[in-house]
């Protein structure tokens, strides 16, 4: 601009524009200095074309002159370490022998490094047991917030890996981050063992009932026969007897009647031998000779 200085030595008068638009010079976002644009706290939004308008006279004739300039906004570089996204000071459940995977997900450049370690060492690549894959996503919108995937394969989990913690690290030549997961024996979960335990003794509970409700005599006569001679001794509520059998005897001899296979026979089978009653029977219980009103007396006061 100083070739189209007036004869008093001024530079001509600029137009700003910005993708065709007249720019306000408000010294707040843009401020004019001479011919120069300057431009407060740059951002994204500030990213566009810039046109400088002028006219110069020349031999008494005015000619514009016009210039673009391409503003292009660049993201600060700033030297950033890498951050571990997972895991996060962790613990994890895990069962002896079982085979697991551990992974650690990383934010940072595609040239930075992360890995594993187990009791302050590094995995040895001729560990039988443990093993690392890596992985790496780039980012084309920022390719300082790129993906590293570091996955560390246990195939079987033994005893001294419960003693300590694996831990993963993530460094560049700006920093280090690291995060680590413990694994643990599983705790037993009591509560599905109590749920079993309560569905077990209802059921139980419920077919008990049942089948006492259909077979409460059988059980009853079962038990008396099975467990009488091994029950306790009950107190004795002073009677010698619990009934008192009197019946009218056949006169004559010959086979028995019918009255006396009731009486003899089927009685003592059920009350005696079933129910657990005593009795006493005229006939079979009184001694020969003795007066049977004397007997029936004596015999009713121990009923």
């Amino acid at each position: 601009m100083e070739f189209f200085k007036n004869e008093n030595n001024e530079l001509p008068k600029l137009q700003w524009y910005k993708d065709c638009k007249p720019l306000l010079l408000d010294n707040i976002h843009f401020s004019g200095v001479k011919d120069r644009l300057i431009v407060m706290n740059v951002a994204e939004k500030h990213r566009g074309n810039y046109t400088c308008r002028a006219s110069h006279t020349y031999l008494g004739k005015q000619y514009p002159i016009t210039r673009v300039i391409g503003f292009i906004t660049l993201e600060e570089n700033k030297p950033t370490r890498p951050v571990i996204v997972s895991p996060a000071n962790e613990t994890m459940e895990v069962d002896l022998g079982s085979q697991i995977q551990l992974i650690c997900n990383v934010t940072g450049q595609l040239s930075d490094i992360a890995y594993w370690k187990w009791n302050g060492s590094v995995i040895d690549e001729d560990d039988p047991v443990l093993g690392e894959d890596y992985y790496s996503v780039e980012n084309p919108a920022n390719k300082r917030r790129s993906t590293l995937i570091t996955v560390l394969n246990i195939s079987e989990i033994e005893s001294r890996f419960y003693k300590h913690p694996f831990t993963c690290f993530a460094k560049n030549t700006h920093g280090i981050d690291a995060a680590y997961i413990q694994l643990i024996y599983p705790v037993t979960n009591f509560q599905k063992h109590m749920i079993g335990i309560c569905v077990t003794l209802t059921v139980i509970i419920v077919c008990s009932v049942f089948i006492y409700k259909i077979f409460k005599i059988d059980i009853v006569l079962w038990y008396r026969d099975s467990c009488y001679d091994f029950l306790p001794i009950k107190a004795s509520d002073g009677k010698t007897y619990d009934a008192y059998i009197l019946y009218p005897k056949t006169v004559g001899e010959g086979s028995a009647s019918d009255c006396d296979i009731f009486v003899f026979k089927l009685l003592p089978e059920v009350l005696e031998k079933q129910c657990g009653y005593k009795l006493f029977i005229y006939g079979r219980d009184d001694y020969v000779g003795e007066d049977i009103v004397e007997v029936i007396n004596e015999k009713k006061k121990k009923k």
